[in-house]
């Protein structure tokens, strides 16, 4: 496997980790949500400077933030609904998953 298709698949797993765990929410829409996580590639090294974007599906909001030199990410105070997660960084293929869903505290 080249370089390249490394990259592509640590963002294909950040992807992953925004699907199947969403956020630390209950079931009530009502509060706010949090999305936290930890990007890495395939032999488990970090990946900072990962543009994280949710943009709510119904209103287009968006909230950004960028992975640390740990490669940690954490939105915050983010309103429920449905987003579009989008991971991206010069150099990676961009990877976008849509119906992610984020339930309030």
């Amino acid at each position: 496997m080249g370089p390249l298709e490394a990259k592509s698949i640590a963002v294909l797993t950040l992807l992953a980790v925004l699907v199947f765990f969403p956020s630390d929410a209950g079931f009530a829409q009502t509060g706010s949500a949090a999305l936290n996580g930890t990007v890495t590639d395939q032999s488990g090294t970090a990946i900072s400077e990962v543009r994280i974007t949710l943009t709510n599906i119904n209103t287009g909001v968006r909230h950004s933030v960028r992975t640390g030199s740990a490669g940690v990410y954490s939105l915050t105070d983010i309103p429920p609904g449905n987003y579009t997660a989008r991971a991206q960084r010069d150099g990676f293929a961009t990877k976008e998953e849509t119906g992610v869903v984020l339930r309030g505290q």
